[in-house]
């Protein structure tokens, strides 16, 4: 059994001091750099963008979005149920 190579990459630190904009420029970093469709990289930055606009109007409630991993994954949740809360599901 063969092991898979280490990804190599900037890792994203959860500080506190690194900010929603920060994060958001290191997407963008990131898709520049990723093989993906436009489409797809398109899709990836409007996400990421609405993420944190959300984040950013609604900090008070997740002021620990960046700053742990128990809070950014409660953010994302929180998100996520925002909008399959107010968005129409995608036709199949």
């Amino acid at each position: 059994m063969t092991s898979t190579p280490a990804r190599q990459g900037k890792v994203v630190p959860l500080h506190a001091d690194h900010h929603a904009r920060d994060a958001l420029k290191e997407v963008e970093h990131y898709l520049d750099r990723c093989k993906l469709s436009t489409n797809t990289i398109a899709a990836y930055r409007r996400q990421a963008t609405a993420y944190v606009d959300w984040v950013s109007q609604d900090g008070t409630e997740h002021q620990d979005a960046f700053t742990d991993v128990i809070g950014a994954e409660a953010a994302v949740t929180a998100w996520r149920r925002v909008l399959c809360a107010t968005e129409p599901a995608p036709p199949r």
